[in-house]
């Protein structure tokens, strides 16, 4: 099946058994802080990983961000995006996503995704802190790319 990354979440969401989905990129793994589950949506604290200038400016972004971790998961203004999900609720939350657009979500798809989650779900968004790596480009030229 062809389709853009928004298309392959949600049929990976149809298909999944599980009471939670997690919307992780290639590049991205579960550390050992990943447990504790208590709301129906959460996002999850970033260990950067790699080196280089991307590494570094990476770091520091996501140290400063994870600080003040609850006003930075605004929808809109926040720079901190949910990864996690009751599946229910993110499936409701994709038929809200027009098909038109669909296939043609290859970026700032989980920024669509929590955008109509949050337009459904009226409780808390959970943080846990260092929960998932991500492993970061080791050169600029490198990221740009990825």
């Amino acid at each position: 099946m062809r389709g853009s990354r928004l298309i392959a979440r949600i049929e990976g969401a149809k298909i999944a058994s599980g009471d939670y989905v997690v919307n992780l990129d290639s590049d991205m793994h579960f550390s050992e802080n990943f447990k504790g589950f208590e709301e129906k949506v959460i996002a999850l604290g970033k260990i950067t990983v790699g080196k280089g200038i991307v590494h570094k400016l990476m770091s520091v972004d996501r140290e400063i961000t994870h600080k003040k971790w609850a006003e930075n998961l605004s929808v809109s203004k926040g720079g901190i995006i949910p990864r996690m999900y009751d599946r229910q609720l993110l499936l409701k939350a994709y038929e809200m996503i027009p098909e038109s657009l669909r296939d043609k979500l290859n970026a700032f798809e989980d920024s669509v995704i929590y955008y109509n989650v949050m337009k459904l779900y009226k409780g808390k968004v959970q943080f846990i802190p260092n929960a998932v790596y991500h492993v970061e480009a080791d050169s600029s030229w490198q990221f740009m790319r990825k």
